[in-house]
């Protein structure tokens, strides 16, 4: 399993961004992966690394239809082989984090 971390920016259209990410975040809705979305980027579970590439493209492709003529692609991806991961298993192990 791959947890993967995605941020996709227009770095060209000022300070409000949310238009932009919403697109973004539309790619991973239609993509079929497990998906959680936080505050700064958007956490992607799948079985293979082609489908999260596949993703992050499909996000640049919607912030570029929306008009963005320079795009920042963060992606960020954990891969264990010597045991099955999700999102759940990697929170789990913290325990109870910290909220304030």
């Amino acid at each position: 399993m791959y947890i993967a971390f995605l941020t996709v920016t227009p770095v060209d259209k000022g300070p409000s961004l949310s238009r932009y990410v919403k697109r973004a975040i539309k790619a991973v809705e239609d993509s079929g992966l497990k998906y959680q979305v936080t505050p700064m980027g958007t956490v992607i579970e799948s079985d293979n690394l082609t489908s999260i590439f596949r993703l992050a493209e499909c996000a640049v492709d919607e912030v570029r239809k929306e008009g963005s003529e320079r795009i920042s692609l963060c992606l960020k991806v954990d891969i264990r082989y010597d045991r099955n991961i999700t999102m759940e298993s990697k929170m789990k192990s913290l325990g109870e984090p910290n909220r304030s």
